[in-house]
């Protein structure tokens, strides 16, 4: 099955003042209307979805939710929203959400939606996808098409991630620096943790791989050259000399740290796995 994770929105069915409607007809905002749109069409098989919502978490479809009112911002923002409607701070929802994904068993998403709420499931340590990077249009254009065919979807959204910026999935940082200690105690990657390593600057970032993109890396003799390109670079090179990813006990191999190390891993729900059982 695949996870599909669609953002709340802020306009939501009258029916839902008096009693509590399924997640999937609460929202009556663009991407939740394309998406019943396209399961009118016969949409939807093999796919299991679920809303990011700024009062509830990660819920999915089929839960029961009453009308509520609430905006998901920054930990850096202050005060109130502009219209006066309550907010909640990323941070408030992180320990939540990583909860309930692991009780779902949702380890990678297919995400259409806002950055805010993006990071909130990176920062919850879920491998997420971006359906479409573009506008509001694109994204509805994007969503129905996944919707309608799934495996199609999975294979034009992997397609643009390596048109992307980078050529390359991205860990969320949670992973990366669960990992660390284990670089740490095998010697491994000693200047991508330094202080002027990928690993910091990934964390100075705040895990935001589109500002990799304009971050420039501490590379002699390039100036102005971004992480981004350098992850690319490292990676190409790496993943092309043979080697296993896996230890026999399931730990990464000493080359799999190496690349975690730069935000990568060719199999993130078995790291992701293992790491939870330390």
């Amino acid at each position: 099955m695949v996870a599909l994770v669609i953002q709340c929105g802020r306009s939501k069915v009258a029916e839902a003042e008096q009693r509590p409607v399924q997640i999937r007809s609460l929202y009556t905002g663009p991407f939740w209307s394309t998406y019943r749109a396209a399961l009118r069409r016969g949409g939807g098989h093999g796919l299991q979805t679920y809303v990011l919502s700024a009062e509830y978490g990660l819920l999915p479809e089929t839960a029961m939710c009453a009308a509520y009112d609430r905006v998901l911002v920054d930990d850096q923002y202050r005060g109130q929203h502009k219209d006066g409607t309550p907010v909640r701070r990323i941070g408030d929802l992180v320990a939540t959400v990583r909860d309930q994904a692991e009780a779902f068993g949702v380890s990678e998403v297919w995400f259409v939606g806002g950055q805010v709420y993006r990071r909130l499931l990176e920062r919850a340590g879920l491998v997420v996808f971006d359906l479409e990077p573009g506008g509001l249009l694109a994204k509805r254009k994007a969503l129905r098409r996944f919707v309608e065919d799934p495996r199609l979807g999975v294979l034009i959204g992997r397609a643009r991630q390596r048109g992307s910026a980078s050529r390359y999935p991205w860990l969320p940082l949670s992973l990366v620096l669960a990992a660390e200690p284990h670089m740490r105690r095998q010697g491994v990657s000693k200047v991508a943790r330094s202080t002027r390593g990928f690993v910091r600057a990934y964390e100075c970032a705040g895990g935001d791989q589109t500002a990799m993109g304009d971050v420039p890396a501490s590379t002699p003799g390039r100036s102005g050259y971004p992480w981004v390109k350098r992850r690319d670079e490292f990676l190409a090179r790496h993943l092309a000399q043979p080697g296993a990813m896996f230890e026999s006990d399931g730990s990464p191999t000493r080359k799999h740290l190496a690349l975690i190390a730069w935000a990568f891993s060719p199999d993130p729900a078995r790291l992701r796995t293992w790491l939870s059982s330390r």
